[in-house]
């Protein structure tokens, strides 16, 4: 494609007509020379290696639990000296800062949660070419420091190349940036790669069991691996910096969406329950009478199962919030490390039918940045001081109406790309991202997992937390 057809194409288009290749040795070799000498030091890493990849004589995949955005330095290190692909988030691609990172790793795209065909196409151009493709089976990082259960179809992904699996085994990686606060704080980390499946035993696998197989050897609690090993981190005295985004329920008197937490402390205004988050990671109770999980991942596990109970108690259950909705442009990429541009607002509500907005956006797929960001943004403000008003609504010039209905049976998880303050979901293929004005992403996560688990059941809880569901209707199951 001749450099002006290029110009004309929209991002989108040049994305799609993309191909890809293995990284070149040169840019394999800087990659890793900055990576071990700047990068990787901040987290205190420990690398192991049960087996060297370079035994390998031919195409090969490696897998790994996926922690954090720094992954991606623990996956260099294990292959070097040899160059790789991986595979990152579609939404990745249009952000200013990662452009040239991207083009010249040669970074395969892949939209998350999505039956993406050319994400697929370009992770098997290259195992057929003889390269190495790395990639996580759960499709996005860990949210609360646990992982999460495979996107269904893994096994059988892999399964059909018959080519020798690698696992990158990450401890300590979520615990240097967690999702709902990026700061980063020094601690320890580990990284140990070993070999996990020869083609001959993926040949005689069902591709379930290959599945149950990562699931388990995946299966891991940050917090529990920090605490048994006491290791302190340096948290610079904001331990507890947006922790109401997945803690969100008041462990003793069940207040939601309340709580705040600031600093090292979170509490809850309503009954005063609540505690400091220490350097390890260890809940510390303001006095005696306070109730706390033993962790961040428990508390989480407490809201699930409340979850789970109330949309099985309740046929008619429905949860709603107002947003603002971002998506990406197609004449300029995101600058400023933004993930999205602002482009709409509305109310998105989750019931047993499914996911529905109701709400506008920008006519003719705008967004409020780029050469057309200040008029963007003025259209936007009106568009919102006219929903609030609650006076007779008349759509702005330059908005046109947008709203959706999504299935529970396409839809089994929402799409957390950086952190836990907003979600994405894909419609109709493109990517929309929502930023709710009450810190409830954690609580809409579990709500959408469940239901689609409630009403569909594909993507499955891990077997080793059934008994979240005793007593109660399994859904689809029963």
């Amino acid at each position: 494609m001749s450099e002006e057809s290029k110009k004309k194409d929209g991002l989108r288009k040049q994305l799609a007509a993309r191909k890809y290749k293995t990284p070149s040795r040169l840019v394999t070799w800087l990659y890793n020379a900055i990576g071990s000498t700047v990068l990787l030091p901040r987290y205190n890493p420990h690398i192991e290696k049960e087996v060297d990849i370079r035994d390998c004589k031919g195409p090969c995949i490696i897998v790994w639990n996926h922690l954090s955005r720094v992954d991606h330095l623990y996956t260099m290190k294990a292959a070097y000296p040899l160059p790789y692909n991986m595979v990152a988030g579609y939404s990745e691609f249009f952000r200013s800062h990662l452009k040239m990172v991207f083009r010249l790793n040669q970074i395969l795209p892949k939209k998350v949660f999505e039956q993406d065909i050319p994400g697929i196409k370009a992770m098997s151009s290259i195992i057929r070419k003889g390269g190495i493709v790395a990639f996580s089976p759960e499709g996005m990082s860990s949210i609360y420091g646990v992982n999460q259960p495979v996107v269904a179809g893994s096994g059988r992904f892999i399964q059909f190349f018959r080519v020798p699996i690698y696992f990158l085994e990450m401890r300590g990686q979520y615990l240097t940036s967690t999702k709902h606060f990026l700061e980063e704080r020094k601690g320890r980390t580990e990284a140990r790669l070993r070999l996990l499946f020869t083609p001959e035993e993926l040949e005689a696998m069902a591709p379930e069991e290959i599945d149950d197989r990562l699931n388990e050897v995946f299966r891991h609690d940050e917090f529990e691996w920090t605490r048994a090993n006491h290791i302190r981190w340096n948290m610079h005295g904001r331990s507890c910096e947006h922790l109401n985004e997945i803690c969100y329920r008041c462990p003793r008197c069940g207040k939601e969406l309340e709580l705040i937490a600031k600093g090292d402390s979170i509490r809850c205004p309503s009954c005063g329950n609540g505690a400091v988050l220490n350097d390890y990671y260890e809940f510390e109770p303001f006095d005696a009478d306070c109730v706390l999980p033993v962790s961040p991942s428990k508390w989480v596990e407490a809201e699930r199962v409340q979850v789970i109970g109330e949309i099985r108690s309740d046929p008619d259950y429905s949860f709603t919030e107002h947003v603002k909705v971002g998506c990406l442009p197609d004449d300029h990429y995101i600058r400023k490390q933004g993930t999205s541009e602002p482009c709409g607002e509305g109310d998105i509500t989750f019931d047993h039918s499914g996911i529905h907005f109701r709400g506008y956006k920008l006519a003719g797929g705008a967004t409020a940045g780029g050469k057309n960001k200040k008029a963007g943004e003025r259209i936007l403000t009106e568009l919102g001081a006219k929903i609030k008003s609650g006076d007779t609504f008349v759509v702005p010039d330059g908005c046109e109406p947008f709203s959706f209905d999504l299935s529970y049976e396409l839809i089994y998880s929402l799409v957390i790309m950086t952190s836990t303050s907003q979600f994405a979901l894909y419609v109709g293929g493109e990517f929309y991202e929502f930023f709710p004005e009450r810190p409830s992403v954690g609580k809409l996560l579990l709500i959408t997992e469940e239901m689609h688990r409630l009403h569909y059941n594909i993507w499955k809880n891990f077997k080793w937390n059934d008994w979240m569901y005793e007593g109660k209707a399994l859904g689809i199951d029963r």
